[in-house]
């Protein structure tokens, strides 16, 4: 037990354990030296590269070599942001007994997945690119991605200044791993292809494909093609999304020529598509494919809490091309629109579909809430659901769902 904790007459939490350091050290050279590292260490792209430790008692602010290889630019967010750290932790500090900061509100020991760890989350979405693993398949995929902050004119071209279309969320990870599960497991949560075909009849082969809302990363539609499927169109509302896409698209058809199984890899187009708009047979059209089809994915695209017009709009997008004997599979990470999302599952239900959840324990750990693989450590978990038509689509639920995007 320590001394401080002795005089209050119990042991307080690991997370709530004083720092070991003497009061008044917040406010130190030192200290601003370690908020330097920190910064540095956790986005370099942003803050620069250390190319060498600081002196002892020297930060950047006084003199140090934190920020050698910084440029200008980097080297003046780097000052802003660990002053702004510093004031924070000294304000704590000095309203705690005895002027310790408790080891929780010390940013400079939070690790890379802390979900308080805001500077590595950044740092992650600003990355050019993005690894990841599939574990069913043994493969690991490199995609492409673009944060608005690496193009300031980014809104410009489509891209929301919160990234939303940018990047390559957990549920396009989640989803697209999903997929490379046996095709019985996939089809067993369609309730009418699992009553129709005892879920064994179900293959990939000769199947037809979209995904909707695939922003710049398309990596459902990517494992679609690497699973069999004899046609994949991967869709986004933004022009600029879908050019990233496509080039994405272009290095996945260059490295995976042959799919699971030794399966001839279909090329995977990218083109626009505006949810709600009733044009979806004719764009699917303009690319051979027919007005409804066997497979719709959608990763991530539900979050924005302010906008059901988005949300139904999606859900006659989904409507319209789901075929009779077809699915939809579409991810959602709880991001505190948890009511407005069962809500969009109970007009799904009226417009014609039967949902199921697909279990926890079949999902990639990117689905867990704090996992490693993550990209957003502080958000919920991760879930996926199957959306089939049990009926023909009755036009006047789904017109009910409104019509403004």
């Amino acid at each position: 037990m320590t001394a401080r904790a002795a005089e209050h007459g119990s042991e307080p939490s690991a997370a709530s354990v004083p720092l070991a350091r003497a009061p008044g050290y917040w406010a130190t050279a030192e200290y601003h030296a370690s908020i330097v590292a920190f910064l540095q260490r956790t986005d370099p792209a942003k803050y620069g590269e250390a190319s060498a430790a600081p002196k002892k008692g020297v930060g950047m602010r006084h003199g140090g070599a934190a920020a050698a290889r910084s440029t200008p630019a980097q080297a003046a967010t780097l000052a802003l942001a660990a002053d702004a750290v510093q004031r924070a932790a000294m304000a704590i500090a000095n309203a705690s007994p005895g002027g310790l900061l408790p080891a929780e509100s010390d940013a400079t020991t939070y690790a890379a997945t802390h979900p308080k760890n805001v500077w590595a989350l950044e740092g992650r979405m600003r990355a050019e690119y993005r690894e990841v693993e599939l574990p069913l398949v043994g493969l690991t995929f490199r995609v492409k991605q673009r944060h608005w902050s690496h193009d300031q004119e980014g809104s410009a071209h489509g891209i929301e200044l919160h990234s939303t279309g940018g990047l390559c969320w957990d549920g396009a990870v989640v989803l697209a791993d999903f997929l490379t599960h046996p095709p019985a497991v996939i089809a067993a949560h369609s309730p009418v292809l699992a009553r129709a075909l005892g879920c064994g009849g179900w293959s990939w082969e000769g199947r037809t494909v979209v995904e909707v809302g695939c922003g710049a990363a398309p990596l459902p539609s990517f494992a679609a093609a690497l699973c069999g499927a004899r046609s994949v169109l991967a869709t986004d509302g933004s022009a600029f999304c879908t050019q990233i896409a496509a080039g994405n698209a272009e290095h996945f058809a260059r490295d995976h020529p042959v799919g699971l199984g030794g399966v001839i890899v279909c090329a995977v187009r990218v083109c626009e598509l505006l949810w709600g708009h009733g044009d979806e047979a004719r764009v699917l059209a303009q690319h051979g494919m027919p007005p409804a089809v066997d497979v719709v994915l959608c990763a991530d695209g539900l979050y924005v809490l302010g906008n059901k017009g988005a949300w139904s709009a999606l859900l006659r997008t989904l409507r319209a091309l789901t075929g009779a004997r077809g699915f939809a599979l579409l991810t959602y990470t709880e991001r505190g629109a948890g009511k407005q999302f069962a809500e969009f599952l109970t007009r799904a239900r009226a417009a014609g579909f039967a949902a199921c959840e697909v279990a926890g324990h079949l999902l990639h750990a990117c689905s867990r809430q704090g996992s490693a693989a993550r990209l957003e450590q502080h958000v919920g978990d991760t879930r996926l659901f199957c959306l089939s038509p049990t009926e023909p689509p009755p036009e006047i639920a789904v017109t009910a769902l409104g019509a403004r995007q």
